[in-house]
């Protein structure tokens, strides 16, 4: 139904206030089957992937045998649709789980087959994103002063010393293409990390601190990939978003937590739990936030 009364590119937001209405009524026991539901209709109008949420941030997800070398790279079609790409990240991420839980078990070839597959996705995601900035087919972002973005959600309920600075984007699909780029990498960087830490000095191959994957290079990478999640957040709760805007905003505010909590960083964790609570008081369900 979503469907078709919204065929514009932009008529979903002249159907909002019904919407949210209709989910203002809604029973609290039945929100998540609610939410499961926009799931769907993110996965049709905003070309995300179903399931990716869970499969980024929860590590829940069906990995299949199938892995991924760094071989593969070099075949990369450029042309290559980025959710296909975006659909194989939980699927690694899973193998990934599954060394890091036999810990010193594991032996060092399983271990090298794994981190190899973490590197080969990081470099196809990052091959496949510039091309499709190559070819104009997705619009850059531009940076500005978060008291340009009036009205938003987590701009007024944050510090805004935090991040002073914010992301703005030509509409939402732009944004989420961006946002998922940067899930996708921050998750196979904590994966990476969780790997080294867990299988011990034996296993893990020492060649990786001597080809830009040292513990110091890929922090940064994760720090960056966190912060332009927040970063993006104001632009996406944006009044004129809609509550898609809103919703899309969930899943990375929970991995950019799950990092900050890791490292340790008090004060942009506060930032991800005032977001949270910002969407919390629209009537969302739970936001894990550490």
């Amino acid at each position: 139904m979503f469907e078709c009364i919204a065929g514009e590119h932009n008529d979903w937001r002249k159907h909002m206030t019904g919407l949210k209405t209709l989910m203002s009524v809604v029973p609290p026991q039945e929100h998540r089957r609610s939410a499961e539901q926009a799931g769907w209709i993110l996965s049709r109008h905003i070309r995300v992937p179903f399931g990716l949420w869970n499969g980024l941030v929860n590590l829940d997800t069906h990995a299949t045998e199938q892995t991924l070398s760094t071989d593969a790279v070099d075949d990369l079609r450029l042309e290559t649709d980025m959710l296909h790409i975006y659909g194989r990240v939980p699927e690694i991420l899973q193998h990934g789980e599954s060394v890091r839980q036999l810990g010193r078990k594991a032996k060092a070839d399983v271990v090298a087959n794994v981190l190899e597959e973490l590197v080969a996705a990081s470099a196809v995601l990052h091959k496949a994103f510039g091309y499709m900035y190559y070819c104009d087919s997705i619009s850059p972002y531009r940076t500005a002063p978060t008291d340009c973005f009036t009205g938003s959600l987590t701009r007024m309920q944050t510090d805004q010393s935090v991040f002073p600075h914010a992301h703005s984007f030509e509409d939402t699909f732009t944004a989420m293409q961006h946002v998922y780029y940067w899930m996708c990498l921050l998750a196979l960087q904590i994966m990476h990390l969780d790997i080294r830490a867990a299988v011990g000095k034996k296993a893990y191959p020492f060649e990786y601190d001597f080809c830009g994957l040292g513990i110091d290079t890929q922090t940064r990478v994760a720090d960056d990939c966190a912060d332009n999640l927040c970063m993006s957040l104001p632009y996406m709760s944006l009044p004129t978003q809609g509550f898609i805007g809103l919703m899309c905003c969930a899943a990375p505010i929970e991995l950019a937590a799950k990092w900050y909590a890791r490292k340790g960083n008090v004060s942009k964790l506060k930032w991800c739990r005032g977001a949270a609570d910002a969407l919390k008081s629209r009537g969302f369900i739970e936001i894990h936030t550490g």
